[in-house]
């Protein structure tokens, strides 16, 4: 299946979730399982039964990662249950799938990071606009693995 297509069917719900999660800080977990199923589908018949075994094992590892990260209360409820399933759409859009989630979360902390200094310490103001961050780094990313240089 076209990389465009698994993009635009990984952003969809991604902006959807962000929308949601401005509105009540909350999401519903059937849409997040939906969510799953589709990424799930999408690897089950786009890709080599040893691919989908890397891409399940890189899933599960960066979910305990985000879990550690929501222990420590970087990180909400919403993001650890989301990470599993954003990780296959990220994985599928590449042909490098370890390399494409290492960009990924590498892409997160700076993005994260860069919104977290900027809105807390520089402008110091509490209602700054929230920036759907999963989203923009998914968009970066794939931005990363579609251009040619």
């Amino acid at each position: 299946m076209n990389n465009l297509i698994i993009f635009i069917l990984g952003i969809i719900p991604l902006i959807y979730f962000s929308w949601k999660d401005i509105q009540k800080s909350q999401l519903n977990n059937t849409s997040i399982l939906l969510y799953g199923l589709v990424a799930l589908f999408l690897l089950w018949t786009n890709k080599q039964l040893n691919e989908i075994g890397i891409i399940i094992l890189i899933s599960i590892i960066n979910f305990f990662l985000f879990y550690e990260l929501w222990t420590i209360k970087i990180i909400g409820g919403a993001d650890v249950k989301l990470i599993p399933f954003l990780t296959i759409f990220i994985c599928m859009i590449s042909e490098y799938p370890i390399y494409s989630i290492i960009i990924y979360n590498l892409l997160l902390m700076l993005i994260g990071c860069s919104y977290s200094l900027i809105s807390k310490t520089i402008i110091k103001n509490k209602y700054i606009p929230f920036i759907p961050i999963f989203s923009l780094t998914y968009l970066v990313n794939y931005l990363f693995w579609t251009i040619k240089y």
